[in-house]
């Protein structure tokens, strides 16, 4: 003859199991949403890494044997002196800022700086005068005694 078990489990317990179970199940899924994710991010980096390297030029490198640390200028180039006469080098710095600016009220915004104002315009450095020895030069007659005097190219 059998006796009858019968096993009384609190009630409190399988909500506590029900609880426990949906906790990992949630947990679960939002790890395995993680995972996910961050598969599609590396495959998304991979394949746009792909796309922007597989069309890239091939670079071509200089022949270092033919390089001569001594002869980078030519002793000719940087001491050739008549490449440029004094207008040349004036309309050369007149070209890079013809300074036209005739907005002088700007130098009140920046007290700190000199400004050289003359005629109701900026006076460029290509049209400033330097006093040497008693007598006004412009800058391109500087660079022009300079390249003279040093035996320099005034390009350089």
């Amino acid at each position: 003859m059998k006796k009858d078990l019968v096993r009384i489990i609190p009630q409190d317990t399988l909500k506590r199991r029900k609880r426990i179970n949906l906790a990992f199940y949630s947990t679960f899924y939002r790890t395995s949403r993680n995972i996910l994710a961050l598969v599609f991010v590396f495959f998304m980096i991979s394949t746009l890494s792909f796309l922007l390297t597989k069309n890239l030029k091939e670079s071509k490198a200089y022949d270092i044997s033919k390089f001569n640390a001594g002869n980078i200028i030519s002793d000719y180039t940087m001491s050739n002196v008549g490449t440029m006469t004094e207008a040349q080098i004036q309309e050369f710095l007149t070209s890079k800022n013809p300074c036209n600016d005739r907005n002088i009220q700007r130098a009140a915004n920046f007290p700190g700086y000199k400004y050289h104002i003359e005629n109701g315009k900026f006076v460029c450095l290509s049209e400033e005068t330097f006093e040497y020895n008693g007598e006004k030069q412009t800058a391109a007659r500087v660079i022009f005694e300079a390249s003279r005097d040093f035996q320099i190219n005034p390009k350089f």
